[in-house]
């Protein structure tokens, strides 16, 4: 928690970037045994269903999870036909992008907001 308050006050944009180009590097003293950020993530969100508050504002992004470097897209044999190419708002990946609305918005009543990403017509409708 300490670290998304410091991520909110410093003026990195992404979260990604802030965790792998600053907290990584400046905070290993203070935080031993961190994590990396592909294991921080699913820890922020096992914690934040754990909160007991709701409010009726709410924030949503997605992260993108890479399975190999985009060099190695042919000889990748790590989820074969499950892994695709896909772009973030930052680079070209392959793996999977994480946004499980679904299962995240379940039970929130009140206002999401997103980027650009979450603007497509169904799933505009199946959360209104």
């Amino acid at each position: 928690m300490t670290l998304l308050l410091v991520f909110h006050r410093s003026r990195f944009k992404y979260l990604k970037s802030f965790y792998n180009g600053f907290a990584q590097m400046f905070s290993r003293t203070y935080f031993p045994g961190m994590p990396s950020y592909e294991r921080f993530v699913p820890l922020m969100c096992f914690i934040i269903t754990r909160m007991g508050r709701k409010t009726d504002v709410y924030y949503i992004d997605a992260t993108s999870l890479s399975v190999c470097h985009n060099r190695r897209i042919g000889c990748h044999k790590i989820f074969p036909g499950l892994a695709q190419r896909g772009k973030t708002s930052m680079e070209w990946c392959f793996g999977f992008k994480l946004h499980p609305v679904d299962a995240l918005t379940k039970g929130l009543v009140g206002k999401i907001f997103g980027d650009e990403g979450y603007i497509e017509k169904d799933l505009a409708e199946q959360l209104l």
